[in-house]
């Protein structure tokens, strides 16, 4: 019999998805709350099933002792849903620190604490899931929700982008664009229209190295690092990974590959458990293989392989096509 652990399951969804959870009878449920006097119908109702546990999420000292509990009482943690977490409402430049502070380490920290306390049994045993409850503000905050919104923002944007310096008009099929009179590489527009639509945070691969600025210098240095199965060194690095569900990749198709800069990325970094969203631009060539080779690169993560490929000439009409594409993924 799996065995979860729900966090915030005095009231609203993580309540009713314990009693579900338990009606079921598959499952022994770790029902947890603040206040454990709150749960009491559940261990008069489904007694020896059902283990209620104090847990305030922001304490890891609590964390520590509900997992040992658990592991007394039922064994390993199968299933971990991340659900505690609360509203608040605040312009921005009116938020108290202290409320500001207490939020943060409910709805973000807490479940990053959660997720690390269970996370390598889960690897150990190749065996496990962790669902975080996340709300519709993360995507499209309200009027004073900014706060909150932050806390629960999930997705990751990561691109790869070299705009080309000289050699040829940016409206002719060269790796940039001009919008408002600044010159973006094309994968770093795309990105920009994403975070747009989703309220995620922008993170760009940049390498140590310089990569040529004129159109056919830049192939050849490509070509060549291809040849050489080059790892090129990265400049810059992701915070907070575990605060992360989503990844949207993105990166231009060079020579029917991805470019080396994301063989790097995708080696030195973990996306167990992760949802990969790739989208590319290409001269003519669409993914390629590429989404399978990021599925050999990162087997534990979830690829998502109707990803968005768009034409280097279209790409600065593109801002429709992103739109219908990130809805029809429904996030």
């Amino acid at each position: 019999m799996q065995t979860w652990l729900i966090t915030g399951c005095s009231s609203g969804l993580g309540r009713c998805l314990a009693f579900e959870a338990l009606r079921r009878g598959w499952y022994n449920v770790v029902v947890t709350a603040r206040d454990p006097n709150s749960l009491t119908e559940f261990s008069e109702r489904y007694p020896g099933q059902a283990l209620i546990q104090r847990m305030d999420v922001t304490k890891p000292e609590e964390i520590r002792q509900v997992i040992r509990n658990v592991g007394e009482a039922f064994g390993p943690i199968d299933v971990l849903v991340n659900n505690a977490g609360y509203g608040y409402r605040a312009a921005v430049e009116e938020g108290e620190a202290e409320a500001v502070e207490r939020l943060f380490q409910t709805n973000l920290f807490g479940p990053i604490t959660l997720t690390k306390a269970v996370l390598p049994d889960m690897r150990r045993r190749r065996s496990g899931a962790i669902v975080n409850i996340a709300s519709v503000a993360a995507a499209v905050p309200f009027p004073g929700s900014g706060y909150y919104a932050a806390t629960n923002g999930n997705i990751l944007i990561a691109y790869f982008s070299v705009p080309e310096t000289d050699g040829v008009d940016a409206v002719a099929g060269a790796s940039r664009v001009v919008v408002e009179g600044e010159v973006l590489g094309n994968n770093q527009y795309i990105a920009q229209l994403i975070q747009q639509e989703t309220g995620g945070d922008l993170f760009r691969i940049e390498t140590v190295q310089e990569y040529p600025g004129s159109h056919d210098p830049l192939l050849e240095f490509a070509y060549n690092e291809r040849a050489e199965d080059a790892r090129p060194e990265l400049a810059t690095q992701i915070e907070n990974l575990d605060s992360y569900d989503v990844i949207f990749l993105s990166y231009p198709n060079w020579n029917a590959d991805l470019p080396m800069p994301l063989y790097t990325f995708l080696e030195e970094y973990d996306f167990s458990g992760k949802t990969i969203i790739p989208f590319t631009t290409h001269g003519g060539s669409g993914f390629s293989r590429t989404i399978q080779t990021i599925q050999e690169l990162q087997p534990d993560a979830t690829i998502i392989e109707d990803g968005l490929s768009i034409s280097r000439n279209s790409v600065p009409d593109a801002q429709a096509d992103v739109t219908e594409w990130i809805t029809g993924l429904n996030l």
